[in-house]
């Protein structure tokens, strides 16, 4: 399997009452629920909210995870494991194919950097 063929999955157990994603600019610092870092003010980040099994939420996922995000996962998925699937399921494959035709479904820099430095410290700590 090519790095290109993974296809991320959660298999999220839950319904939405309702649910709303848009692209805004921060105005003050948030947190990526996906890497943890910081959107700082005039960042773009993308903020998604809804009511699950009655709860309300809010997530906030910076520009490089969110597309990221997109171009890997392809079903649903579970705010916060981002990166925790693409250890198990992307960088084993860059592993034996290498991470070319991973990288070639990020348009950003930013977001081909970001995997560059998440899979160099995943080989670090195995």
């Amino acid at each position: 399997m090519g790095c290109a063929d993974v296809c991320l999955d959660h298999a999220a157990d839950c319904d939405n009452e309702f649910y709303s994603d848009s692209i805004v600019k921060a105005r003050k610092p948030h947190k990526c629920c996906e890497c943890g870092f910081t959107i700082a003010p005039g960042q773009q980040y993308e903020r998604v909210s809804g009511k699950s099994d009655g709860d309300i939420w809010v997530s906030k996922t910076c520009g490089p995870c969110a597309e990221i995000r997109k171009a890997f996962v392809c079903g649903s998925w579970i705010f916060g494991q981002l990166w925790e699937s693409i250890e198990e399921g992307m960088f084993p494959a860059w592993d034996t194919s290498g991470p070319i035709d991973c990288l070639a479904k990020l348009e950003t820099r930013e977001a081909r950097d970001v995997c560059r430095e998440r899979y160099r410290e995943w080989k670090e700590q195995r």
